[in-house]
């Protein structure tokens, strides 16, 4: 059986994370009209690694071991070359079947309590259901059934190509909740900054949407448009979410 993480896979999945996590930063701040590329310093790259791992690696862990110890033995045992579509359902159905009960439970449970915390809104706990069923259900299928229609794909690479596909599906609910929060929800809107001469209480028209290592952004609602301050001029910041 070929090793799943070897060196050039670990390559692979280490680059393609930070690829994600710099797209995560894209998204966020395009969303408030702000081209974070330009003030982004090349040493936060690896705090965007760090970020999403921390956020992504507990539901990660918890698919991979069907995708390690379930999914990856069937694909190299070809035993599904020559199945039909119905039996290679039920061969699927049986062989995950652990796997669908266990994070189904599991996933249920988070819901739920998501429910009960305050910082939490309904409509981000709400976007962990079709959330779940993609990543329980859908994926592992799909890994699968691409197998076998594209044998000529290495199994590794394709069982970290599926991997990756969960991080990615993980890290865009996480920042199209994100973005909500702070536009619908008024996340920051107690925040308030104090520069050399002025001070910004925000609001929820003109409203602090995140900094980077140098600056600060401000985005204004009605204008549709953001404000940039080099952080060297702030005195101090207090924050309270809402």
């Amino acid at each position: 059986m070929e090793q799943l993480f070897t060196t050039e896979s670990l390559s692979f999945l280490t680059v393609t994370l930070l690829a994600l996590g710099v797209a995560k930063f894209i998204i966020y701040y395009k969303s408030f009209n702000i081209a974070i590329l330009r003030y982004i310093d090349p040493s936060e790259i690896i705090t965007l690694f760090a970020d999403n791992i921390l956020a992504a690696a507990p539901i990660i862990l918890a698919i991979a071991s069907a995708y390690m110890y379930k999914i990856l033995p069937f694909i190299q045992s070809s035993a599904s070359v020559n199945c039909s579509a119905s039996e290679r359902k039920s061969m699927y159905i049986e062989m995950l079947s652990t796997h669908f009960i266990t994070l189904s439970i599991l996933a249920s449970i988070a819901i739920a309590f998501s429910f009960t915390r305050k910082k939490v809104t309904i409509f981000e706990s709400l976007t962990y259901i079709p959330l779940s069923i993609l990543l329980i259900y859908v994926l592992p299928i799909m890994s699968l059934e691409t197998s076998h229609n594209f044998k000529q794909l290495s199994a590794i690479f394709l069982i970290n190509s599926f991997l990756i596909f969960n991080f990615f599906f993980v890290i865009l609910i996480a920042t199209v909740n994100e973005i909500r929060k702070v536009k619908k929800n008024y996340y920051f809107q107690n925040t308030y900054v104090s520069f050399d001469g002025f001070d910004i209480q925000s609001n929820r028209n003109t409203y602090y949407v995140g900094m980077t290592k140098n600056y600060i952004f401000f985005y204004t609602a009605s204008a549709k448009e953001s404000t940039t301050y080099p952080v060297s001029k702030i005195k101090c910041i207090k924050h309270k979410p809402a």
